[in-house]
């Protein structure tokens, strides 16, 4: 039994370990633009309310979300390969990032990917501000979807380097984040694209307490069972 006991510790401290760096935020704000892209004629055409892809969305509909993302994720070798473009990609670093407006749920369906990745931008320019950007997307045969929040400081003070923050608020970047989505029909090439400003953003409990709680009471309850067989 004590065997077993040190066996379950073991396995709880690397799983604390392997997700320490896990970060939840939840977001919510108002769509405040939207445009159809017709495939047949090429032309963009700006809109107060669609249904092009069965559900409906207007202009003032309401968005809630979250994502999660990787604070412990590796650089990837963009900045190193692009020195002149001040930014640092972290590729398969966002996790379920999924949000519900008007009639629309999206979520990222499939395993961090290179697209499902978080930008840096630091740039002490005159006039380029300093960027924290989440991008997820999902890729099918028959259609594609992704959004993105983005956070921008147009002062350049939000970040001293290209570390990933840790800590998100609103008033370091303008008082909003910037949120966009984006759906393709592949077989029409029709597009919708909306946008909207998070007005609020919020630091939930760390996904890693969360999966660290589960695996504690499983334990305990396998644990339990043993005992009582034995």
């Amino acid at each position: 039994m004590k065997n077993k006991t040190l066996g379950f510790l073991f396995l709880l401290a690397l799983s604390a370990n392997s997700f320490a760096g896990l970060i939840e935020y939840k977001f919510s704000g108002s769509i405040n633009q939207m445009f159809e892209h017709s495939g047949a004629t090429d032309e963009n055409t700006n809109v107060t309310s669609s249904s092009l892809f069965g559900f409906d969305i207007a202009i003032g509909d309401i968005f809630t979300g979250s994502f999660i993302y990787d604070s412990d994720a590796v650089e990837s070798s963009y900045r190193a390969d692009h020195p002149d473009r001040n930014s640092a990609v972290y590729q398969n670093s966002v996790f379920d990032f999924r949000f519900s407006v008007g009639g629309y749920e999206y979520q990222d369906m499939s395993p961090a990917g290179i697209l499902d990745s978080l930008v840096v931008s630091n740039d002490s320019s005159i006039g380029h501000p300093d960027a924290f950007s989440v991008q997820s997307s999902n890729s099918l045969s028959s259609y594609y979807s992704g959004a993105s929040m983005g956070f921008f400081d147009a002062d350049g003070d939000a970040f001293d380097d290209f570390t990933l923050p840790t800590e998100l608020d609103l008033n370091d970047f303008l008082g909003y984040g910037y949120f966009h989505s984006s759906l393709l029909n592949r077989d029409t090439e029709d597009q919708l694209h909306f946008y909207g400003h998070a007005t609020s953003i919020t630091k939930v409990s760390e996904p890693s307490s969360i999966i660290l709680l589960l695996l504690g009471c499983i334990g305990l309850f396998r644990m339990n069972a043993l005992t009582k067989r034995s």
